[in-house]
């Protein structure tokens, strides 16, 4: 487990158990990395102090990887949303509930590109025992909004890195759908 990067991510998973904070999985970060490169912004890092808010600052670069608070995802949803307007070569990946029944997952979906569903539960890490992981109470799902073109390795890789081909790597994996 890179430490650098275990430092800088953040979940925000409601689990049933009262907090709002809980660690994104390795895995994930692992699968967001061969997306990306090691090199990607998070809004809403481990680490947050309150000193830069996610909800209104600008997000820089061209690579962003959500896990928001859950408790305010419409209000992380609309700041994602106003930064790709500000930076049309943006690329989010976000890791939201996929509860279709919300308006938050419609306004997220709108501006999505692709989707994963997830099979199974995500598995979030508890901030004060690392070691301890927690099923959330609800699917989640993956969705990548970005620029599309004929030959985009983003979205290969994040195809790649989300479907469930591989008997071994199910985990945090499903089907991906494109949506455009």
């Amino acid at each position: 487990m890179e430490a650098n990067v275990i430092q800088n991510m953040v979940s925000s998973a409601k689990t049933g158990t009262g907090s709002d904070v809980w660690y994104t999985p390795q895995d994930i970060l692992d699968s967001v990395k061969t997306i990306f490169g090691k090199d990607f912004y998070d809004p809403f890092p481990r680490d947050w102090d309150g000193t830069v808010d996610g909800y209104t600052s600008i997000w820089p670069g061209d690579a962003v990887f959500i896990n928001p608070p859950y408790s305010d995802l419409e209000k992380a949803i609309d700041a994602g949303i106003r930064n790709r307007k500000l930076n049309a070569y943006q690329r989010q990946i976000w890791l939201i509930p996929s509860r279709t029944d919300t308006k938050a997952f419609h306004k997220a979906f709108d501006h999505a590109s692709y989707i994963c569903f997830v099979k199974g539960r995500v598995s979030f890490l508890n901030p004060e025992k690392p070691d301890l992981k927690q099923p959330a109470l609800f699917p989640s799902c993956f969705l990548y909004m970005g620029p599309l073109g004929v030959s985009n390795m983003y979205i290969d890789r994040f195809i790649e890195a989300f479907s469930s081909t591989d008997a071994k790597k199910e985990k945090h994996r499903g089907k991906v759908i494109r949506l455009l």
